[in-house]
């Protein structure tokens, strides 16, 4: 698929104020050239291709893998494919596919969640994020914080004000990056061994 550039307002590409590229089915504004002259073209866009997010997967699968072998198996592309198929038809679930130059570099697996009221606690919505995974080689690069925009973006058009999500304790790439992100603990799980 390729894009095809459409500039608004007046002059040349270096100085054109909004620049919008259609690709496809999408079309992504940036309010500045500066990227697309450095040759920058990442979108997000929602996908059921179980296919690529089970070959994405692979990146956090193989942290969780190293980082707590007790609990999780080797990365198995057959038995992730099988598994997202599943997830990737289940309407409770949002998969969110980044792109860069149509080059596969990362997802989210988000859910909207509606929390009912009980004795316990008031009634709430949020998003979930599941599963956020960039390629190991595009780590650093902005891929998270785009997709991560996404979502808030998704949020807001539903009227959602809350996001949430967990990660395992040892992974501090992933502590690092929320932080950057401006997420707070609220909550913490513990364990013991016996």
């Amino acid at each position: 698929m390729t894009a095809h550039k459409i500039v608004l307002g007046m002059g040349c590409l270096s100085t054109a104020r909004i620049v919008l590229f259609e690709c496809g089915r999408c079309l992504f504004v940036y309010k500045n050239s500066q990227d697309i002259e450095r040759g920058i073209i990442m979108y997000v866009s929602q996908t059921s291709d179980h296919e690529i997010i089970a070959k994405l997967n692979q990146n956090v699968h193989n942290l969780h893998v190293k980082l707590y072998p007790k609990y999780f198996k080797e990365y198995d592309y057959s038995a992730m494919k099988d598994t997202f198929k599943t997830l990737v038809e289940n309407n409770r679930y949002i998969f969110l596919l980044l792109k860069d130059h149509e080059e596969p570099v990362g997802y989210a697996w988000i859910e909207i969640k509606n929390h009912p009221e009980n004795a316990f606690k008031n009634a709430y919505k949020s998003v979930y994020v599941h599963q956020l995974s960039i390629v190991e080689s595009q780590t650093q690069k902005g891929y998270g914080k785009k997709l991560m925009n996404e979502v808030y973006d998704i949020a807001k058009k539903n009227d959602i004000d809350l996001i949430e999500l967990d990660y395992w304790f040892e992974n501090n790439g992933a502590k690092e990056f929320y932080k950057k992100q401006h997420f707070k603990k609220y909550r913490e799980f513990a364990f013991k061994q016996l």
